[in-house]
């Protein structure tokens, strides 16, 4: 029996979620704005039609936004950058990370109870996948996000968060598995030093 190819689905979490499906190193396969709870069961019963119902295959990439600060702002579409000697983070408002924050508990408890591993939600700044990507860090990257998903697409996103969710899903089969791989190579590395290191502290334990 031959192994599932996996597949990645690539959520850029917010009130209206962009989103796209895409195998591992192939191209986005389907793509979207999830606006609503039904929408975000589609798109969960979609990603799962893709592994033929096999969650073991079925990873997610999410946008990290923990390390953006926030501000006293109230307005929750305000965006800005703060000055100073290093690129820092831009600064949301309060009421925006509270959002981003509960979309982004609302797909794991979905995808958890449609039995995705935990150790298959990944999360990548948004700064590694957009210079990965489109090469956009600075400046007008909703733009830059909406020129290249078109040119990728061949069609127009339905707005920046749906460009943006196509992007993220690129950067996750191209790039995303891959990272994980590494990652969880170099903690089996770890771990393996671990035991051994003990097992031979053991051992002298015992000649003294």
């Amino acid at each position: 029996m031959s192994e599932l190819r996996r597949v990645v689905l690539g959520l850029d979490q917010g009130n209206r979620t962009g989103w796209g499906i895409a195998p591992e190193r192939g191209r986005v396969v389907r793509h979207g704005l999830a606006k609503n709870i039904a929408d975000r069961v589609a798109v969960v019963q979609l990603a799962l039609e893709y592994v033929c119902g096999d969650p073991s295959a079925l990873f997610v990439m999410f946008e990290q936004h923990d390390h953006m600060p926030a501000t006293r702002l109230t307005n929750a579409d305000h965006v800005t950058a703060r000055k100073g000697p290093r690129q820092a983070a831009p600064e949301r408002s309060n009421q925006s990370l509270i959002g981003m924050g509960k979309n982004y508990g609302i797909w794991l408890g979905m995808l958890y109870v449609a039995g995705l591993h935990p150790s298959h939600a990944l999360e990548v700044q948004p700064s590694t996948w957009r210079s990965r990507v489109h090469g956009t860090t600075r400046g007008d990257v909703k733009k830059a996000a909406i020129d290249w998903a078109r040119a990728y697409l061949g069609e127009e996103p339905i707005d920046d968060n749906h460009a943006e969710g196509v992007c993220l899903t690129v950067f996750a089969s191209i790039d995303g598995l891959g990272r994980y791989d590494a990652e969880r190579m170099q903690t089996r590395i770890e771990g393996r030093a671990k035991r051994a290191a003990g097992k031979q502290g053991d051992l002298f334990g015992g000649l003294k």
